[in-house]
């Protein structure tokens, strides 16, 4: 059985004209769903990337400089090592505050100090080898040699000071250079010149918290 369509030749056109309009349309729709989805994950996706950066950036500023902080201990490193090279070419430091304080210490009224002056030097230890045998070389260490100058009212009081530095355990060889009178105001004194050497190793340092050095012995010392 054949069928006829007996609708016109132009609505049959404006229904398929419709349908592929709906078709259009629904795949318009399929495409803005797509797109609305996609957009959505995308935003998701930056602002997380966002995050992570703003937590990379935290972490950055919390970092520590690594250059900065290499470059200052280097510059610490370079200073010890400068300070290190001049105790070798100068030798150990005396602490003469101290040092004054003690020969200050074994004074007597009316006696004052005018001038002392230091010159430090090493000498081999007595009994730790011989000079010059290079299979029993001696141990050096750094002797202080001090030359004080002063005025006393007598001679008298000249020969207690040298007495209290020779029982003093902080000074060696104390020997008296000279006395002589000279006029100082007016005044007639005594003016008199100490020679004497110290230890280097054993005075310590001024600032030794508990320390023997020469501090604590003045200190013990002081009348």
């Amino acid at each position: 059985m054949k069928t006829v369509n007996l609708l016109p030749e132009w609505y049959l056109a404006q229904a398929r004209q419709r349908r592929r309009t709906r078709m259009h349309v629904v795949r318009m729709l399929c495409l803005a769903a797509a797109l609305a989805g996609t957009n959505v994950f995308v935003g998701r996706h930056v602002q997380g990337l966002r995050q992570r950066d703003q937590a990379l950036s935290a972490t950055l500023a919390a970092t520590p400089d690594v250059a900065a902080d290499v470059s200052s201990r280097e510059a610490e490193l370079a200073r010890l090592e400068n300070i290190q090279l001049a105790y070798r070419e100068l030798g150990s430091p005396v602490p003469m505050s101290a040092v004054i304080q003690q020969i200050q210490n074994e004074m007597t009224p009316g006696m004052a100090l005018s001038k002392v002056a230091v010159e430090v030097q090493p000498e081999p230890v007595k009994g730790s080898g011989v000079v010059g045998n290079t299979a029993s070389p001696p141990r050096f260490h750094d002797v202080a040699k001090l030359t004080v100058e002063g005025v006393s009212p007598n001679d008298t009081q000249v020969v207690q000071l040298i007495g209290k530095l020779t029982t003093n355990p902080l000074f060696t060889a104390v020997s008296l250079n000279y006395t002589r009178t000279e006029a100082v105001r007016d005044y007639s004194v005594r003016r008199f010149e100490i020679h004497m050497e110290m230890d280097v190793e054993q005075l310590g340092t001024e600032d030794a918290p508990g320390g023997g050095g020469p501090k604590a012995v003045a200190e013990g010392n002081r009348p």
